[in-house]
């Protein structure tokens, strides 16, 4: 879902709300780790942060991360973004850090969008 977001596919397939409930417990944790570990990595639990960096996975978290917060930003754009994570992505917006989110649109819109309908090699 996030990546149909992200790469301007269709994402009909998902429900009304594109991150579910507002009270999804799931979703909600996923936005807020993306969130601390773009801000505040001491918010993130020891044992997962110390799993990342042991594992050389920083650059795909970092990633990760980024293209959560982007396609809040998208749906937010978009006027689909429930309020809830409205307020998570104005923090983000607040300190400072919208430029990388301009700049990881960009590095997405140079990549080539996936071919569904060819097999996979």
């Amino acid at each position: 879902m996030i990546g149909s977001i992200n790469l301007n596919l269709s994402t009909d397939y998902f429900k009304e709300y594109h991150f579910g409930h507002k009270n999804n417990e799931i979703i909600s944790s996923l936005i807020n780790f993306c969130l601390n570990f773009q801000l505040n990595q001491k918010e993130i639990d020891y044992w997962s942060l110390k799993t990342i960096k042991v594992f050389h996975k920083d650059d795909l978290f970092h990633r990760h991360s980024l293209d959560v917060l982007l396609s809040l930003k998208k749906l937010s754009d978009k006027k689909e973004l429930d309020s809830t994570y409205e307020t998570i992505l104005d923090s983000y917006k607040k300190a400072g850090m919208e430029e990388k989110l301009i700049e990881r649109e960009k590095q997405l819109s140079l990549s080539r969008n996936p071919e569904f309908n060819k097999g996979v090699l």
